[in-house]
């Protein structure tokens, strides 16, 4: 299933994960799993035309003294309560309580990197 992948080095990728596979989703943030869902995540998404998205974090990052991670920082609100969003996160839909593919994952990368410029394509 497709979903998107942001590095705190700001590297922007469409991943193929199994998204009901929790081991499989903390292998690719290299974490313990916690879902974030905010009203800044959900009108970035609509704009870009996807609704219901999830940003998947490492809870543990601050324990962990991982990197900042500017773009997930933002999209939790960073800016309104100071807590930052620390290592790489993921990106994907959900439908109820299961994670779904994000069918329009291609827009949504273009997008990001056409709205953040700080943001870079990740190399294979």
């Amino acid at each position: 299933m497709k979903a998107i992948k942001v590095t705190a080095s700001n590297e922007v990728s469409i991943i193929d994960v199994d998204l009901n596979d929790w081991r499989e989703l903390s292998n690719q943030i290299d974490g313990f799993i916690e879902n974030v869902r905010t009203p800044e995540i959900d009108h970035w998404f609509k704009i870009s035309g996807v609704e219901d998205v999830t940003m998947i974090c490492d809870e543990e990052g601050r324990l962990k003294e991982l990197p900042y991670n500017r773009l997930a920082s933002m999209f939790y609100g960073e800016m309104y309560h100071g807590q930052p969003i620390l290592g790489d996160v993921i990106f994907a839909c959900y439908k109820y309580d299961y994670l779904i593919s994000m069918d329009r994952a291609e827009k949504v990368v273009e997008d990001m990197l056409n709205c953040f410029r700080f943001l870079r394509r990740a190399t294979a």
